[in-house]
């Protein structure tokens, strides 16, 4: 669950399914859960108050960008989350190239 979700009481937005994609990339990309943890609480403060994993720093072969893309999926702040889909999977497509003209997704209609 995301920061929001696990501190507010209002209806969450979107923005919550996605921080949870960005989790699920870390875990397919590290083999480990970003906030494990022991207990439900101890899972909850990892994701409210703990510091935020660095994918980097369990899988060092990750790709270069990916570790700031994380960091900006999973962010605490609403607004500093990729705010669709699309633009998590291109800025992800991006983090992930070693090119310079990266593929990304087609836009969505």
């Amino acid at each position: 669950m995301s920061h929001e979700q696990l501190t507010s009481a209002a209806p969450t937005a979107a923005q919550a399914d996605l921080w949870a994609l960005a989790a699920c990339a870390f875990h397919a990309m590290t083999g480990r859960s970003p906030f494990a943890g022991d207990s439900v609480g101890e899972i909850a403060w990892r994701v409210c108050v703990g510091p935020l994993p660095v994918p980097s720093k369990l899988r060092p072969d990750a790709p270069p960008g990916f570790d700031a893309w994380f960091a900006r999926a999973c962010s605490r702040e609403i607004a500093d989350r990729p705010q669709t889909a699309y633009d998590l999977a291109r800025t992800l497509a991006i983090a992930c190239s070693d090119s310079a003209t990266p593929t990304t997704p087609t836009p969505p209609p």
